[in-house]
């Protein structure tokens, strides 16, 4: 009788999970009494962005972005929602504002969160403007706890060449390492020999104190600081190698910066690759702490597919894979890597895998529909005269997901419907394997369309997260609105079960 029983049960858990329109919208999220799955949050006198979100342990949803305050400039904005959506009071966001560096700025370039292991936080951010005439110093981080206190921070600034006083040192993404208490951040270095100048990777490390706060580690790089570049422009006028994003290989103690490297060729003359740097955080096999110890990109690959050649890189994450030899377990250390590449008539997603064969990062020729090492997709519509219309797909961030190893990437599609230019978030899932999601999606397509509502026609992803426990999908962005240029931060939330989702290849 019990095991009668617990078929049963599991027919119908199975039954129901295919029910649901995996992601789709929760319908249980929102702030405005309507059952909708999505949240606006704005300010009166001014516009709100979201550009990085985060779940504690507590399943708080935590976003940071750029609050605009007509007349007055920008400053950094941080909020925090409790699971069903509603606004959580006992972070002192107003409170955390005023006493940010800079809290009327302009040209804020980019804003991040990184959680510790206490429910506290971590923020960084960068601006362009200098304060002084030899110096600029333009990326901060700051150690917050759960309420909203200022545990301490710390300044960051390359001034790579010549010339130092109007470097723009760029905050791009951080690592925490838990065991460690290492926080190690990614930036965008101007190296300015006026009138020319390039852009290298870098990474800047910081130790972070039992009670709250972080410092210079000193013993890494240069003064806590490290570099990398490419320079692949074989004509020597652009040395671009534009930082986007960092992951952490925690049983290496490496970090790998991903990003893109000017080439300057394919049909536009204009390609770019997608670009990886490795640095170690310790002294490993006679390398001192800062190291680059491996770098590599697209370069290699032929212009076809990528009929311009332009391959940008939005977000990289590492894992530990375990394969099955027969005789036990075997970690393999991968990385993939999402943006989207130039092709003909639009932009496409892209996704790319690699993995390490003890001496070098290489292609994983067994991932991808055609193994290849490379999954690229994009959404196909028809227009108000059902004309065919192929968008322009933008990757901005990667979740790999630790049960099954599926992959979830978040961006935006963007199309004309007729004369009205329409912007949409948009989710994909593929499998471990590098297939579309079968499971998931729209129509089990393995893509879904986020639209909200007819009201807008532009509404952006910026950044998601997965929260562990519930097995959902949380998006931070901007809805612009038409009522004065009064954006709003938005977040939505989705379904997002791999317990069923996962399809069997």
């Amino acid at each position: 009788m019990m095991k009668k029983m617990i078929i049963f049960l599991v027919l119908i858990l199975t039954s129901r999970s295919f029910a649901i329109n995996l992601g789709s919208l929760d319908t249980s999220f929102s702030n405005d009494g309507v059952s909708d799955g999505w949240l606006l949050d704005g300010v009166t006198g001014g516009s709100v962005s979201g550009q990085s979100v985060a779940v504690d342990r507590q399943g708080r949803i935590l976003v940071a972005g750029v609050e605009v305050i007509f007349g007055q400039g920008q400053r950094v904005m941080v909020r925090r929602y409790l699971p069903d959506g509603t606004y959580d009071n006992t972070l002192n966001s107003a409170g955390l504002g005023s006493v940010l560096n800079k809290p009327y700025s302009n040209n804020i370039v980019k804003v991040g969160l990184e959680l510790d292991e206490f429910n506290n936080f971590f923020l960084a951010y960068s601006y362009n403007s200098c304060e002084g005439v030899d110096t600029c110093i333009d990326t901060f981080v700051y150690h917050i706890s759960e309420s909203g206190a200022v545990l301490g921070g710390a300044s960051i600034s390359f001034d790579a060449g010549s010339v130092v006083s109007s470097q723009d040192d760029d905050f791009v993404d951080m690592v925490y390492f838990t065991v460690e208490k290492k926080l190690a951040v990614a930036i965008d270095v101007k190296v300015d020999n006026s009138p020319t100048y390039n852009k290298d990777f870098g990474v800047v490390l910081l130790n972070v104190f039992q009670g709250g706060g972080v410092a210079a580690d000193t013993s890494f790089g240069n003064n806590s600081k490290s570099s990398c570049f490419f320079n692949q422009d074989s004509t020597g006028h652009n040395n671009t190698d534009e930082a986007r994003a960092i992951t952490a290989n925690f049983d290496s103690n490496t970090v790998i910066v991903g990003g893109w490297s000017f080439e300057g060729n394919g049909a536009a003359l204009t390609g770019k690759n997608m670009s990886f740097c490795e640095f170690n955080l310790f002294q490993q096999d006679g390398n001192p702490p800062g190291t680059v110890i491996e770098k590599w990109s697209t370069e290699t690959l032929p212009n076809s597919p990528f009929i311009y050649d332009e391959e940008i890189l939005y977000d990289v994450k590492y894992k530990t894979e375990y394969v099955d030899t027969g005789s036990g377990l075997v970690g393999v250390k991968t990385l993939f890597a999402t943006g989207f590449t130039n092709g003909a008539n639009s932009d496409d997603f892209a996704l790319v895998k690699y993995v390490y064969d003890g001496m070098d990062w290489v292609l994983d020729t067994s991932f991808g529909p055609f193994g290849t090492g490379w999954a690229i997709t994009g959404f196909s519509l028809l227009d108000s005269n059902s004309g065919f219309v192929d968008t322009e797909d933008v990757a901005k961030s990667l979740f790999v997901e630790s049960e099954d190893g599926s992959i979830l990437i978040g961006g935006y599609s963007e199309w004309y419907d007729l004369s009205d230019r329409r912007i949409n978030g948009a989710l994909l899932k593929f499998t471990k394997n590098g297939i579309l999601d079968k499971n998931w999606g729209d129509n089990k397509s393995g893509k879904t369309m986020v639209v909200l509502d007819d009201i807008t026609n532009i509404k952006t992803i910026s950044d998601i997260t997965v929260s562990g426990s519930a097995e959902s999908i949380f998006t931070t962005g901007t809805y612009p609105s038409s009522n004065n240029g009064n954006d709003s931060l938005l977040i939505s939330k989705h379904i997002n079960d791999s317990i069923f989702a996962g399809s069997f290849d």
